[in-house]
């Protein structure tokens, strides 16, 4: 068992064991400051940086317009356009169906077929819309 617990022991040790970091000034050998550092702080400080400084980049990009410079990604003038021209052809779809059956149904009484309660309900509608 001992040499199981070696390996970690030695991992572990290595990332507790403390280091002094001098600033020194190079003219002077003056000493500026010094930090007391140990391998695992000095990742757990790198995790921490990194994990900050990205979800501040997820929410200057997600909450700001410089969203729309991201391939693939709409403006919001396009957006606005699309559903314009989607009510747009929404209602000329409406239209050209219903002059569709206003054709169908003079084609009817100009051949002489059976006239149903549709045509004239047709005819009413577009005299009340003139």
């Amino acid at each position: 068992m001992s040499k199981k617990n070696k390996p970690s022991n030695k991992i572990i040790k290595k990332l507790t064991s403390r280091y002094r970091m001098l600033v020194v000034n190079e003219e002077t050998f003056e000493e500026q400051f010094q930090f007391r550092l140990s391998r695992l702080n000095v990742i757990i400080v790198s995790i921490f940086l990194f994990s900050i400084f990205s979800v501040g980049l997820f929410f200057t990009i997600a909450y700001t317009p410089l969203r729309e410079y991201i391939p693939g990604y709409d403006s919001s003038e396009i957006r606005i356009n699309a559903i314009e021209n989607l009510f747009i052809t929404d209602s000329l779809i409406n239209i050209y169906e219903k002059n569709s059956r206003y054709l169908n149904s003079v084609k009817k009484v100009l051949t002489g077929e059976n006239l149903d309660e549709s045509f004239f309900q047709i005819i009413i509608l577009k005299t009340i819309q003139f």
